[in-house]
Formats: C-alpha cells, structure tokens, sequence
C-alpha cells in the first residue's frame, strides 16, 4: 500500500491513496470541511488531507504509532491529535470540533499485528456519531460487502440512514442529506 512506509498489508481492497482521494473528493463534493478519524497510524491521511480540511481530529491508541504520527503532524495546528481509544474519546471529539457537518474515516479496525487492539469498537463509533452528528458522513475502511457491515454492528442499524457499498468502503449518510455519485 502506498503511503505509509511502515505499513503492512492487512487485508486492503484498495490502495491507501485511492482511499484518501476518496476523502478528498468527499469533502469536495459535499462542502465538509472538518474531518475526524479513528486510527491514526502513522499520521499519513491527515498528513495527505491537510490542504483539504479546515479542521482535522484523528486518534491513536498505539504508542508508537501515536508517536510516529506526531513527527510527522507537528507544526499542523488545525490537526488535532488524540491519544486513547475512539470508545473513550469519540464524544469529547465530536464536541471539540464545533458546528457543521463532518466528515468521518473509521479506519480502526482489523489492523493488524501492528497496530493497537481495542476490540470491536465499530458499533460503538456508529451509534455514537448518529446520535450526536445528524449532519454526518462516514466512511468505514477495509469492509468486504454491505452485508459484513451490516452484520458487524449487529441489529442496532440506525434508523432513517443510507448505506452504500464502494469498492471496500462503507459510505453512510442519512437518506436524502448527501447524494454521493460515483467516484471516478
């Protein structure tokens, strides 16, 4: 995967970079300009996307990830680093970063060896950022189908929200607040 050079494959259905010009173009299309994401890593989606948002808050629960990152984000100062699990700080957050609609990467889960393990945190993050954000647009990295989503935060899908399969991304959204064309 391109991007970050420590990185180990751990299944990926698509390039890094692919991933963040999704977000980019996300955020182009939709007029966001606050982005928050779970699983830092190495700082390389904020890092790439620092041109693109006005406000970005990303969290890290591995130390030496969280430190990588914070090498190569310092001096950004409309980046927010977190250091913690997203199940603990998610809310705080959400908060910190003011008005307006956001934009979401859930990008912390299934990692890998490398990187920190807080178990499966996804329905907490999707209940959390529906309840709190109805202006949301969240993106869910590395899920194989609609279905593995679905199934992975159980029964409890919120209601009045869309859902779209990409190319290994979960789109969601509330029904009729983003209408998200194809990616090119």
């Amino acid at each position: 995967m391109k991007g970050a050079p420590n990185f180990k494959q751990w299944p990926d259905s698509v390039d890094g970079m692919w991933k963040i010009e999704l977000l980019r173009w996300l955020g182009k299309i939709t007029g966001i300009k606050t982005l928050i994401e779970t699983g830092t890593c190495e700082g390389v989606t904020p890092w790439n996307l620092r041109n693109d948002f006005d406000s970005i808050h990303t969290i890290e629960l591995h130390a030496g990830l969280f430190e990588s990152a914070t090498k190569r984000l310092s001096g950004l100062r409309h980046v927010k680093q977190w250091y913690g699990s997203s199940r603990g700080e998610l809310a705080n957050m959400i908060n910190r970063a003011g008005t307006g609609p956001i934009l979401f990467w859930l990008d912390a889960h299934s990692s890998g060896p490398h990187t920190a393990d807080d178990g499966d945190v996804l329905p907490f993050e999707i209940e959390t950022i529906t309840r709190l954000c109805p202006d949301a647009l969240i993106v869910v990295d590395d899920m194989m189908s609609r279905d593995q989503f679905v199934g992975q935060i159980d029964c409890n899908f919120p209601r009045g929200w869309t859902c779209e399969y990409r190319t290994g991304e979960i789109i969601m959204h509330r029904a009729g607040k983003y209408s998200i064309p194809e990616f090119e």
